[in-house]
């Protein structure tokens, strides 16, 4: 690391890549809850893969934040000022690397580890990866994976939810079908092709793969502070993050999904074997 950022000389850059309603919410304030460990105030920071397009994508989405957070708070009646400051600096920061390190280099101070955590970095290219080492030379990735199908389901009643809360059943598996065909979602759930990006461009000592699945046990968290080189922390498995909310999912959509994203699990048992856990194989989700 550059001399220029002096607090981040000799520490680990983790970065968590994805996949989106995979735990990635709950693991980075585990994380941040870590005392060797600093992670972005702003769980999300979405700039690897979008440095040549900042304006168009994410601009307008931390604008967006930036004025939700401006609001009065409604129990307190004052803006959450601390997390407008964050948003505005990581709007000011834009596409420029030397400003990414350095919003790191002016918060770590005796931690181990520092970094963040955006699923979206699920569909960065090869390149880009080029691009963080050249950053980050001492660099981890961590890589969390959920049943495939019970992912974009998740995904699904989340995003539908958030933006239409009274939204019926019916519409929400019109929309599960409709979204196998939106290319967010498609590299969102390509396991495969993010997996091989990863393992062309880092060392196996490099990446830590996990399954949501496990994620929430003494076990999954001992091999992630291990792999990260920090102490175990008993973390808080009840504290679940941005649950989805409920609704079934009937079988005629499940196995429309299920022929869509076969291509997903094949990949997956090949590549991780008996590690995958049984549940991926099993009947439906919930």
């Amino acid at each position: 690391m550059s001399d220029d950022y002096p607090n981040l000389a000799g520490k680990t850059f983790l970065l968590g890549v994805g996949a989106h309603k995979s735990g990635t919410t709950w693991l980075s304030k585990t994380l941040r809850d870590h005392p060797q460990v600093f992670m972005s105030p702003l769980k999300e920071l979405h700039f690897f893969g979008n440095r040549d397009h900042f304006e168009r994508w994410p601009f307008p989405y931390f604008e967006r934040l930036a004025n939700q957070y401006s609001k009065p708070h409604s129990h307190t009646g004052l803006p959450q000022d601390e997390k407008v400051f964050q948003v505005l600096e990581r709007i000011e920061m834009g596409g420029d690397g030397d400003l990414y390190r350095t919003f790191f280099d002016e918060r770590v101070t005796d931690e181990r580890v520092f970094g963040e955590i955006t699923p979206h970095y699920t569909a960065l290219k090869p390149s880009e990866y080029e691009y963080v080492k050249t950053l980050f030379p001492n660099i981890k990735i961590i890589f969390l994976m959920r049943d495939p199908i019970a992912r974009h389901w998740s995904a699904v009643r989340f995003l539908e939810s958030v933006e239409r809360r009274d939204i019926a059943d019916d519409e929400l598996h019109k929309r599960a079908i409709e979204m196998l065909d939106n290319r967010d979602f498609r590299l969102r759930s390509d396991y495969k092709k993010c997996i091989k990006a990863l393992d062309a461009n880092f060392t196996p000592d490099q990446i830590h793969y996990e399954f949501f699945e496990n994620l929430f046990s003494v076990d999954a968290m001992a091999r992630i502070y291990e792999f990260l080189g920090v102490d175990y922390v008993e973390p808080l498995f009840d504290k679940v993050k941005n649950p989805s909310r409920p609704a079934d999912l009937p079988a005629p959509i499940y196995e429309q999904i299920m022929r869509h994203l076969w291509p997903q699990y094949q990949f997956c048992r090949r590549r991780f074997k008996r590690q995958i856990p049984d549940t991926w194989f099993q009947g439906r989700p919930d």
